[in-house]
Protein backbone atom coordinates (compact mmCIF):
# COMPACT_ATOMS: atom_id res chain seq x y z
CA UNK A 1 0.00 0.00 0.00
CA UNK A 2 2.94 2.36 0.58
CA UNK A 3 3.64 2.39 -3.15
CA UNK A 4 0.07 3.45 -3.93
CA UNK A 5 0.09 6.63 -1.89
CA UNK A 6 2.74 8.71 -3.72
CA UNK A 7 1.09 8.48 -7.14
CA UNK A 8 -2.23 9.55 -5.64
CA UNK A 9 -0.46 12.56 -4.12
CA UNK A 10 1.04 13.58 -7.46
CA UNK A 11 -2.31 13.26 -9.22
CA UNK A 12 -3.95 15.33 -6.49
CA UNK A 13 -1.21 17.96 -6.78
CA UNK A 14 -1.69 18.02 -10.55
CA UNK A 15 -5.44 18.48 -10.11
CA UNK A 16 -4.90 21.39 -7.71
CA UNK A 17 -2.34 23.03 -10.01
CA UNK A 18 -4.76 22.64 -12.93
CA UNK A 19 -7.08 25.15 -11.19
CA UNK A 20 -4.48 27.72 -10.13
CA UNK A 21 -4.73 30.39 -12.89
CA UNK A 22 -1.14 31.40 -13.69
CA UNK A 23 0.50 28.10 -12.82
CA UNK A 24 -2.17 26.19 -14.74
CA UNK A 25 -1.54 28.15 -17.93
CA UNK A 26 2.21 27.68 -17.58
CA UNK A 27 2.10 23.88 -17.35
CA UNK A 28 -0.90 23.37 -19.65
CA UNK A 29 1.19 24.76 -22.51
CA UNK A 30 2.79 21.29 -22.59
CA UNK A 31 -0.59 19.82 -23.58
CA UNK A 32 -1.09 22.64 -26.09
CA UNK A 33 2.31 21.92 -27.63
CA UNK A 34 1.42 18.26 -28.10
CA UNK A 35 -1.74 19.18 -30.03
CA UNK A 36 0.08 21.75 -32.14
CA UNK A 37 2.79 19.28 -33.18
CA UNK A 38 0.09 16.84 -34.34
CA UNK A 39 -1.61 19.66 -36.26
CA UNK A 40 1.64 20.41 -38.06
CA UNK A 41 2.11 16.77 -39.01
CA UNK A 42 -1.45 16.48 -40.37
CA UNK A 43 -1.54 19.79 -42.25
CA UNK A 44 1.95 19.37 -43.69
CA UNK A 45 3.29 22.23 -45.82
CA UNK A 46 0.11 24.26 -45.38
CA UNK A 47 0.42 24.27 -41.61
CA UNK A 48 0.67 27.55 -39.76
CA UNK A 49 3.42 28.03 -37.21
CA UNK A 50 2.84 27.13 -33.57
CA UNK A 51 1.51 29.95 -31.42
CA UNK A 52 1.57 29.02 -27.74
CA UNK A 53 -0.77 31.00 -25.51
CA UNK A 54 -3.73 31.29 -27.88
CA UNK A 55 -7.15 29.97 -26.91
CA UNK A 56 -8.05 26.49 -28.06
CA UNK A 57 -10.90 25.85 -30.48
CA UNK A 58 -13.86 23.49 -30.25
CA UNK A 59 -15.26 20.74 -32.43
CA UNK A 60 -17.74 23.10 -34.08
CA UNK A 61 -15.16 25.48 -35.49
CA UNK A 62 -16.10 26.58 -39.01
CA UNK A 63 -13.13 26.20 -41.31
CA UNK A 64 -12.37 25.31 -44.90
CA UNK A 65 -12.14 21.67 -43.83
CA UNK A 66 -14.22 20.68 -40.82
CA UNK A 67 -13.21 17.04 -41.21
CA UNK A 68 -9.54 18.02 -41.04
CA UNK A 69 -10.25 20.04 -37.91
CA UNK A 70 -11.96 17.05 -36.27
CA UNK A 71 -9.07 14.83 -37.33
CA UNK A 72 -6.57 17.22 -35.79
CA UNK A 73 -8.55 17.44 -32.55
CA UNK A 74 -8.88 13.67 -32.26
CA UNK A 75 -5.28 13.08 -33.34
CA UNK A 76 -4.01 15.58 -30.80
CA UNK A 77 -5.89 13.97 -27.91
CA UNK A 78 -4.92 10.46 -29.02
CA UNK A 79 -1.26 11.43 -29.22
CA UNK A 80 -1.54 13.11 -25.84
CA UNK A 81 -2.93 9.89 -24.33
CA UNK A 82 -0.10 7.84 -25.84
CA UNK A 83 2.47 10.33 -24.54
CA UNK A 84 0.98 10.10 -21.04
CA UNK A 85 1.13 6.29 -21.11
CA UNK A 86 4.73 6.46 -22.30
CA UNK A 87 5.67 8.89 -19.54
CA UNK A 88 4.15 6.67 -16.86
CA UNK A 89 6.03 3.72 -18.32
CA UNK A 90 9.27 5.69 -17.84
CA UNK A 91 8.15 6.56 -14.31
CA UNK A 92 7.60 2.86 -13.58
CA UNK A 93 11.17 2.21 -14.79
CA UNK A 94 12.44 5.16 -12.70
CA UNK A 95 13.79 6.89 -15.82
CA UNK A 96 12.98 10.33 -14.46
CA UNK A 97 15.93 12.05 -16.10
CA UNK A 98 14.92 10.70 -19.51
CA UNK A 99 11.48 12.30 -19.07
CA UNK A 100 13.10 15.70 -18.55
CA UNK A 101 15.45 15.21 -21.50
CA UNK A 102 12.50 14.31 -23.76
CA UNK A 103 10.66 17.48 -22.76
CA UNK A 104 13.80 19.57 -23.30
CA UNK A 105 14.38 18.03 -26.73
CA UNK A 106 10.81 18.67 -27.90
CA UNK A 107 10.84 22.22 -26.54
CA UNK A 108 14.13 23.10 -28.20
CA UNK A 109 13.10 21.49 -31.50
CA UNK A 110 9.75 23.25 -31.69
CA UNK A 111 11.28 26.57 -30.59
CA UNK A 112 13.86 26.34 -33.34
CA UNK A 113 11.56 25.35 -36.21
CA UNK A 114 7.90 26.02 -35.37
CA UNK A 115 7.16 28.35 -32.45
CA UNK A 116 6.91 31.88 -33.83
CA UNK A 117 5.25 34.06 -31.20
CA UNK A 118 7.15 35.81 -28.42
CA UNK A 119 5.07 34.35 -25.60
CA UNK A 120 5.65 30.83 -26.90
CA UNK A 121 9.41 31.28 -27.20
CA UNK A 122 9.70 32.82 -23.73
CA UNK A 123 7.62 30.00 -22.26
CA UNK A 124 9.66 27.30 -24.02
CA UNK A 125 13.01 28.76 -22.94
CA UNK A 126 11.85 29.25 -19.35
CA UNK A 127 10.53 25.68 -19.22
CA UNK A 128 13.81 24.33 -20.63
CA UNK A 129 15.67 26.25 -17.92
CA UNK A 130 13.30 24.90 -15.28
CA UNK A 131 14.00 21.33 -16.41
CA UNK A 132 17.72 21.75 -17.09
CA UNK A 133 18.72 23.22 -13.73
CA UNK A 134 18.13 20.07 -11.61
CA UNK A 135 19.90 17.99 -14.29
CA UNK A 136 22.89 20.34 -14.40
CA UNK A 137 23.23 20.43 -10.61
CA UNK A 138 22.45 16.67 -10.38
CA UNK A 139 19.59 17.11 -7.90
CA UNK A 140 18.15 13.60 -8.24
CA UNK A 141 15.37 14.25 -5.72
CA UNK A 142 14.06 17.19 -7.76
CA UNK A 143 14.42 15.29 -11.04
CA UNK A 144 12.29 12.45 -9.67
CA UNK A 145 9.50 14.71 -8.42
CA UNK A 146 9.42 16.87 -11.56
CA UNK A 147 9.30 13.81 -13.82
CA UNK A 148 6.40 12.20 -11.95
CA UNK A 149 4.54 15.50 -11.65
CA UNK A 150 4.79 16.23 -15.39
CA UNK A 151 3.37 12.81 -16.24
CA UNK A 152 0.56 13.30 -13.70
CA UNK A 153 -0.26 16.82 -14.89
CA UNK A 154 -0.50 15.79 -18.55
CA UNK A 155 -2.92 13.03 -17.57
CA UNK A 156 -5.14 15.30 -15.46
CA UNK A 157 -5.05 18.16 -17.96
CA UNK A 158 -5.91 15.89 -20.89
CA UNK A 159 -9.10 14.79 -19.11
CA UNK A 160 -9.97 18.37 -18.15
CA UNK A 161 -9.43 19.54 -21.74
CA UNK A 162 -11.99 17.03 -23.03
CA UNK A 163 -14.61 18.40 -20.63
CA UNK A 164 -13.75 21.93 -21.81
CA UNK A 165 -14.24 20.92 -25.46
CA UNK A 166 -17.58 19.35 -24.55
CA UNK A 167 -18.74 22.49 -22.74
CA UNK A 168 -17.60 24.91 -25.48
CA UNK A 169 -19.18 22.82 -28.23
CA UNK A 170 -22.54 22.61 -26.46
CA UNK A 171 -22.57 26.31 -25.62
CA UNK A 172 -22.06 27.25 -29.24
CA UNK A 173 -24.81 24.94 -30.43
CA UNK A 174 -27.25 26.22 -27.79
CA UNK A 175 -26.48 29.77 -28.85
CA UNK A 176 -27.33 28.97 -32.47
CA UNK A 177 -30.75 27.59 -31.56
CA UNK A 178 -33.23 25.89 -33.89
CA UNK A 179 -33.98 22.27 -34.77
CA UNK A 180 -31.07 22.04 -37.23
CA UNK A 181 -28.55 22.99 -34.58
CA UNK A 182 -29.85 20.09 -32.48
CA UNK A 183 -29.42 17.72 -35.40
CA UNK A 184 -25.86 18.93 -35.96
CA UNK A 185 -25.23 18.46 -32.25
CA UNK A 186 -25.27 14.66 -32.59
CA UNK A 187 -21.86 14.35 -34.33
CA UNK A 188 -20.41 16.73 -31.75
CA UNK A 189 -21.82 14.65 -28.89
CA UNK A 190 -20.39 11.51 -30.46
CA UNK A 191 -16.97 13.10 -30.91
CA UNK A 192 -16.91 14.40 -27.33
CA UNK A 193 -18.04 11.02 -26.02
CA UNK A 194 -15.22 9.27 -27.91
CA UNK A 195 -12.62 11.73 -26.62
CA UNK A 196 -13.91 11.47 -23.05
CA UNK A 197 -14.02 7.67 -23.17
CA UNK A 198 -10.51 7.56 -24.54
CA UNK A 199 -9.14 9.90 -21.85
CA UNK A 200 -10.88 8.01 -19.03
CA UNK A 201 -9.63 4.70 -20.40
CA UNK A 202 -6.11 6.12 -20.46
CA UNK A 203 -6.47 6.96 -16.78
CA UNK A 204 -7.86 3.48 -16.08
CA UNK A 205 -5.02 1.84 -18.05
CA UNK A 206 -2.41 3.79 -16.10
CA UNK A 207 -4.07 2.98 -12.76
CA UNK A 208 -4.23 -0.69 -13.72
CA UNK A 209 -0.64 -1.00 -14.89
CA UNK A 210 1.36 1.68 -13.09
CA UNK A 211 -0.54 2.48 -9.89
CA UNK A 212 1.75 0.35 -7.75
CA UNK A 213 5.08 1.46 -9.24
CA UNK A 214 8.06 1.58 -6.91
CA UNK A 215 8.97 5.23 -6.56
CA UNK A 216 12.53 6.01 -5.69
CA UNK A 217 15.95 6.80 -7.03
CA UNK A 218 16.99 3.24 -7.71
Amino acid sequence: MNNLYPLFVYLLMALIVAYIPLVRHYFSCCNKLCHEVIRLLIEGKNAKKIKIGQKSVNLNEHSHSRMKHILITYGGHTCESLVVVGLFYLVSKQNYQLILFLFIGVLLGTSLFWIRNVIGIVWALSFVTFLALPIYFKIDFAIMHIGIFLASFLLIQSIINVFKIWRKSFRKKNAEGGIFSRVKLLPTMLGCFILLSQSLYTGYFIALNFWGVNFGLG
